[in-house]
């Protein structure tokens, strides 16, 4: 009996540890990770006079193995900062409290934009419920910022759509949202290229801008697109379109950089390279041949035709329905077919010789 209400208490046991383990199912469901803590944090100089840059590479790889241990990724970014890339929370805490390195001041903080993610879901049941109620609700799944995506009407007013943009406080997005009851899919979110707005160049905004300022309508120097009468031109394909325009070669090949950084998770200098070797690996109307650039511009296409020389036993002369033989001093010498008409029975003769040929075995009429 004492073994049995052993066993008993046992199972009991068991069963309230999966009792407890059961709200953990509703991230595993929603495919969100388990852990909570920022991953990748920049290191800097602390004082403007002492910079981290001027200590050794051995000595800064053991003194942050001293301070932290053995970090997942240590990488020095071009402006002298070094970017740090953590495996566990005890890792995290242990950079955090990080002021000294080496006899060097440093101030470590998480980095602004890799330790969060953005995804893209599509819910009409979230457009009855406020921002607070599903930041609150949400919490859980690590979404710190939710948007709705709104597009302007005949009317001038903006309406409500169901797409939503979804940040989340981790690296990764999830691939599903459990939204109360419902189970939404997580999409890539992709954003459009940064534009600045003064100079109308790619991957800067105004605010770092040192350029002069350009109308984004005809790309002159000097005035805004608002007061602009100008006919449209692109500053930067010198395109027959504005500035902002989608259709833009510049802009598709941006686009395209984003898409490849984000769905490859490299950085942009990577994506770039990589999107300016597909581009360039693409054929162009430049790299095509000529002729196929000529054919392309329209009008009628010209018959391709070449000259084949063959030497056979039979020839075919256009007054005759069938082929007829020839010798083989004639096959054997250049020949040219006259227009004197033959007899039926010469015409029987050469058919019936064609045809009682053993040694021509495909026979290939040559209409002259």
């Amino acid at each position: 009996m004492a073994s049995s209400s052993t066993l008993t208490t046992s199972r009991q046991a068991k069963r309230a540890c999966t009792e407890l383990e059961t709200p953990n199912s509703d991230q595993s469901d929603s495919d969100s990770p388990s852990v909570n803590y920022d991953r990748w944090y920049i290191m800097q100089g602390a004082e403007n006079d002492t910079s981290i840059t001027r200590l050794s590479p051995f000595l800064l790889e053991k003194a942050l193995k001293a301070a932290a241990g053995n970090l997942k990724t240590i990488k020095r970014l071009e402006k002298g900062d070094i970017l740090l890339e953590v495996s566990s929370e005890v890792q995290s805490r242990c950079l955090l409290k990080l002021n000294n390195l080496a006899g060097c001041p440093v101030l470590v903080t998480p980095h602004k934009t890799m330790n969060i993610s953005k995804g893209v879901i599509r819910c009409k049941d979230l457009l009855n419920c406020e921002k607070e109620e599903i930041l609150v609700e949400l919490k859980t799944q690590y979404v710190k910022d939710i948007y709705n995506i709104s597009v302007k009407t005949d009317s001038g007013d903006r309406r409500k759509t169901n797409t939503f943009i979804v940040t989340f406080n981790i690296p990764s997005a999830p691939k599903f949202l459990k939204i109360g009851y419902i189970r939404v899919p997580v999409a890539t979110y992709i954003p459009n290229p940064l534009r600045c707005f003064k100079c109308q160049k790619f991957g800067h905004g105004s605010r770092t801008c040192k350029n002069d300022t350009r109308c984004a309508n005809c790309g002159q120097v000097g005035h805004n697109s608002g007061d602009c009468h100008e006919q449209p031109k692109c500053c930067n394909c010198a395109g027959t379109h504005s500035a902002s325009s989608k259709e833009c070669p510049k802009w598709v090949l941006e686009k395209k950089v984003q898409q490849i950084k984000v769905e490859r998770g490299i950085s942009f200098a990577d994506a770039r390279k990589i999107a300016t070797s597909e581009n360039r690996a693409a054929p162009t109307p430049r790299g095509q041949p000529m002729a196929t650039v000529v054919r392309s511009g329209g009008g009628p296409r010209r018959p391709a035709t070449r000259s084949v020389c063959s030497q056979t036993d039979l020839t075919w002369p256009r007054h005759l329905k069938e082929p007829v033989f020839l010798s083989s001093s004639v096959c054997t010498s250049s020949y040219t077919q006259t227009d004197t008409p033959a007899s039926e029975a010469e015409q029987h003769t050469a058919v019936k010789r064609v045809r009682s040929s053993s040694y021509c075995s495909v026979i290939i009429p040559a209409r002259l």
